[in-house]
């Protein structure tokens, strides 16, 4: 049964970012060790794609691209379990700030892996969106960024993102999106419950609240936010995804604050936002060569 996705890839990409933004609240509130919500996530998110892909036979692919999803689907579990420990045993902001990183990850990962070399507007781009980010949470001006194990939990988990990024990047060029979802899934679950008894992190014993933030993580984040990423990254480049969903990370929690809390931004709050809107920008100025794919 044949099953195919169109969309445009933009749209999706941050359409994806605005349900990923969901993650440090569902976080906050289940209120439990970020290892185990990694856990579940993954699993809830598994449970309910599985009948899915075995009805529409999606899990059938060629062995090098099953290899590759499932590589990338351990970095992504690792970026995951150490943002959920940083976010948990710091500050969302610092967390935030720190784990936005990956772009520069990403742009020398993807010179040493595939030779693509970046030009001076993308690394200009990337520059004003970080300035941005520093401005927006007032860490420029405390410079009060600790060097302590949370922080570097946020740096270490940056670096997985962007090689999640990057691994996964011509692998899913040619596999379905849902096929390419389901074996990150599958290879996230493992490399989650594994990680999970390495640390002894609790998996039962949770209250009401966190097992409903864990159906939360798996639907919303999990499911329809990497779904719409990972379509969208057939399409673009790695390094353009990195740099949108780093202003996206932060903008829409920010739009959020407004909208739901009545907390309206300061002067150097807008002024962050539009450093990183200009930085975002500069990436889509000029045409982008697209990603061909061989299966949406």
């Amino acid at each position: 049964m044949n099953f195919s996705l169109k969309a445009n890839p933009r749209a999706a990409l941050y359409m994806g970012g605005l349900c990923i933004s969901a993650s440090p609240v569902f976080l906050r509130l289940a209120g439990v060790n970020g290892l185990s919500t990694t856990f579940y996530r993954a699993f809830f998110a598994l449970l309910i794609i599985l009948p899915f892909v075995l009805g529409y036979r999606l899990h059938k692919a060629p062995y090098k691209l099953i290899s590759g999803a499932l590589a990338g689907g351990m970095l992504f579990s690792l970026d995951i379990a150490f943002w959920n420990m940083a976010v948990t045993q710091s500050d969302v902001l610092t967390a935030t700030v720190l784990g936005n990183l990956a772009p520069i990850w990403t742009g020398i990962l993807a010179y040493f892996f595939f030779k693509e070399t970046q030009s001076m507007q993308f690394w200009l781009g990337v520059l004003l969106a970080l300035w941005g980010v520093l401005i927006m949470t007032g860490i420029l001006f405390t410079l009060n960024i600790p060097l302590n194990a949370a922080n570097g939990l946020a740096v270490a988990g940056s670096v997985f993102y962007a090689g999640y990024l990057i691994t996964t990047q011509k692998t899913r060029t040619k596999m379905h999106t849902i096929t390419f979802m389901f074996y990150i899934l599958v290879s996230y679950t493992i490399s989650s419950f594994v990680i999970c008894r390495l640390m002894n992190a609790p998996l039962t014993g949770f209250p009401a609240k966190a097992w409903i933030s864990f159906a939360g993580l798996a639907v919303i984040v999990q499911l329809a936010g990497w779904l719409l990423i990972s379509y969208s990254l057939g399409h673009i480049r790695s390094t353009e995804a990195s740099l949108s969903l780093l202003a996206q990370s932060v903008l829409w929690p920010s739009l959020a604050a407004m909208i739901f809390f009545c907390e309206m931004p300061t002067s150097w709050q807008v002024a962050g936002t539009m450093l990183i809107i200009l930085g975002t920008a500069l990436n889509y100025l000029k045409p982008k060569r697209q990603l061909k794919l061989k299966d949406v």
